[in-house]
């Protein structure tokens, strides 16, 4: 039997890193509808299922190059 993610993890989220913050903020409100849990200067926070997808504003080549373009993140109680 497949376990669902919820089943053995707090919470989750995906993290995306975006040069066109702006854009990508009010396409995920307003297109697609996803409803706004935090929003802070440079990251945006929407709920996402049973998770969160947060959107982070890449402020730096450097960044960009050690972040990459996504995280998936998993917060688990042993």
């Amino acid at each position: 039997m497949r376990q669902n993610i919820a089943e053995f993890t707090d919470q989750f989220g995906i993290l995306l890193f975006v040069e066109r913050f702006d854009e990508c903020e009010k396409f995920y409100a307003e297109t697609i509808g996803l409803r706004i849990l935090y929003r802070a200067k440079l990251l945006t926070r929407f709920e996402f299922g049973d998770g969160y997808l947060t959107l982070e504003r890449e402020d730096s080549v450097s960044h960009k190059t050690a972040r990459r373009s996504f995280v998936i993140r998993f917060k688990c109680e042993i």
